[in-house]
């Protein structure tokens, strides 16, 4: 999965960061039952982001799980998947002190 424009933001602070998460998927189908596992995220990059920096802080591989779909069988228009174990510091300087999240 690549964003080239990722964005975090709260008021009027903005951060706009570069993300690509690369993993596998052992099988091509899965049951559609939420929390499911389904693969794994075993690379996950981002570079120069304007506004600030971003570093993943934990170590991989991250579990991916199914959520829901959206549409009706047997049209599915879109799925939704997570990960709950994505760790990220943001760091950027504001009116010249470092604020981190």
């Amino acid at each position: 999965m690549v964003w080239t424009e990722l964005r975090f933001q709260e008021g009027a602070v903005e951060m706009v960061c570069p993300v690509t998460l690369e993993g596998t998927m052992p099988s091509a189908t899965f049951s559609k039952v939420i929390n499911t596992q389904i693969g794994s995220i075993t690379s996950a990059s981002t570079e120069f982001c304007r506004g600030g920096s971003a570093l993943f802080l934990n170590s991989l591989p991250w579990s991916f799980k199914y959520y829901i779909y959206g549409g009706t069988l047997p049209n599915i228009e879109s799925v939704l998947f997570y990960t709950s174990d994505v760790e990220l510091l943001l760091r950027d300087t504001i009116f010249g002190f470092t604020a981190e999240c």
